[in-house]
Parts: structure tokens; C-alpha cells; sequence
């Protein structure tokens, strides 16, 4: 899936960076589809909406203070240096068909019906995970979505 949405980006001339940071478990029960959804919509849109020669960071982190031994929140931060968003454009942003209204955004992205978010907020919760966001305009975007995974076995694995 990587592999399909860097070459997205470098039609457009931007590069996809990936780093996981203080994962302790290797192996978790997860709702593959699902979550590479939520990933794909957040990297669609991160390109979409950067400019040629920009960056996009995928991170993935565990987070000690909410995991157990038997569950680990992993939070995976989708981070972009594109057009960013004000307060106001943002307040409204997981609804169903809403799109920022900008003359540079219409331009980025004429053809979005405005469902990605709304859909990845829809499935995040439905993992008992959340989604969240910060924008500034003119330096970017990053979303977090966050899941609290079940830990596996390699025997469970197999």
C-alpha cells in the first residue's frame, strides 16, 4: 500500500518518509483493511493537498501511559507540509461532504466528494480508536489516529 501511494507522490514530485519509533511488540490483532483505509484516506489527502517537492511523514507510535501488557495504543501520525487549514475550516471537517473551501484547495482537489475524513473518523471509532488533527496554513497537516491493539504470539500468528 505504501508502495501505491509513494508513487502517487512522486508523480507530484513529494516524498513519503515512514518511521516507527518505541514499538515493543512486533505482532498485534489487527483489522488490516480497515486501518490501511484510514491510511490511505490521511495519505490521499496529504498529497493532494502538498505541493510539489514537499514531504510526508508516516509515524508510528506506541504510547507507554495507555498500554498494558496485553494491549498497546499505537498511535500513527500522518504528517504533511501542504496547504494547511484555518480554525474555521476545520471545525467542520469530519461531517459527510464537506471540503475546505479555498480557491488553492479547489484547484488541489476539484474532484473530492468530501466522504475520506468522515469515513476514517467512522472506522477509526469503530476499532475503538479516535482521530485527531492540527493544521496551520501554509505549513501543513497532521492527523493521529490511534488504536489500542491486542497483543499476538508468534504461535497465535501462525
Amino acid at each position: 500500500m505504501i508502495k501505491i501511494m509513494r508513487n502517487k507522490a512522486e508523480l507530484r514530485e513529494i516524498e513519503i518518509n515512514y518511521m516507527a519509533e518505541e514499538i515493543s511488540h512486533q505482532l498485534y490483532f489487527i483489522d488490516r483493511l480497515r486501518t490501511m483505509q484510514v491510511l490511505i484516506n490521511l495519505l490521499s489527502n496529504a498529497i493532494k493537498f502538498s505541493k510539489p517537492g514537499a514531504q510526508i511523514y508516516i509515524e508510528a507510535i506506541e504510547v507507554p501511559s495507555k498500554s498494558t501488557q496485553t494491549h498497546k495504543q499505537v498511535e500513527i501520525n500522518v504528517v504533511d507540509q501542504g496547504i494547511g487549514m484555518t480554525e474555521e475550516h476545520m471545525k467542520p471537517l469530519f461531517k459527510p461532504y464537506y471540503k475546505v473551501q479555498t480557491s488553492e484547495s479547489r484547484e488541489m482537489n476539484p474532484n473530492g466528494a468530501g466522504l475520506g475524513l468522515k469515513i476514517s473518523k467512522d472506522i477509526t471509532k469503530m476499532l475503538n480508536g479516535d482521530i485527531t488533527y492540527s493544521s496551520e496554513m501554509g505549513v501543513g497537516t497532521c492527523f493521529t489516529f490511534s488504536l489500542n491493539l491486542q497483543c499476538a504470539t508468534q504461535e497465535m500468528a501462525d
